[in-house]
Parts: C-alpha cells; structure tokens; sequence
C-alpha cells in the first residue's frame, strides 16, 4: 500500500479544513498547494465518506462532517483508495497462496491497524 497522490491530498486537504470554517475550493488549494481538478475529485470521494459536508451556493464552502479526533487516517484512506493493498501482487492469489503473499497481508494488518489508530487531531497538534 503506497500512499498516492491522492491519499496524500486528502490528509492535506482535511487539514486546510481543520477549523471547522467553510473554505472554498480554491482556499484549500491555495493552502495545500493542490491542483483544482485534483481537488474536486478527492472532495467528492471524502464527501461520500460522510467526512465533509459540501454547501452549494453563494455561501457554500466545504467543510469538516466530524470533530478530527474521530477521523482517523484510516478512514481517509478507505475514503480515496477504498480497494487498497501493500502490493499489488495481493491480489494475485489469495491471502494463502505463497509465504511472501501471507507476509505481505500480515504487514498490511499491522499497517491498518495502526493507521486506525491515529486520528488526525493526534497528527495536527
């Protein structure tokens, strides 16, 4: 599971909305340094994720759905890459089908755990 852009995004984006204010779309990339198009498309995902709340309109904005201590990047990641594995060759065969494949799918368990772990209000303060 390597972090992509995109994931990496997201975190920089929750964190430009970590007041709790509605920003804009161009706010939150002028803040993260995120490219436009990108940006609609991760908010879109981290919606659906019931992380954000979007508000249409002349007043609308973005902002956070949860106080950060219940977001957990975990949860970020699931939002943007909801399939993601250590390696690709996991999906290959199984959980069982060779020793490197098991030892991949035991370090991804340790992985996800730990990123359950951690909250994004742990990460910001």
């Amino acid at each position: 599971m390597l972090f992509t852009r995109e994931v990496d995004y997201a975190i920089r984006t929750l964190h430009s909305l970590k007041s709790g204010e509605k920003y804009s779309v161009k706010m939150i990339c002028t803040n993260e340094d995120i490219p436009e198009a990108f940006t609609y498309k991760i908010l879109k995902k981290l919606e659906k994720a019931n992380l954000i709340s979007i508000t249409r309109g002349i007043y609308g904005g973005y902002q956070l759905n949860k106080d950060l201590s219940e977001i957990t990047l975990f949860d970020i990641v699931v939002a943007v890459e909801p399939n993601f594995v250590l390696s690709s060759y996991m999906k290959e065969g199984g959980r069982r089908s060779c020793k490197f494949r098991v030892e991949l799918h035991n370090l991804q368990d340790v992985i996800v755990e730990r990123l359950e772990q951690t909250s994004m209000k742990e990460i910001l303060e």
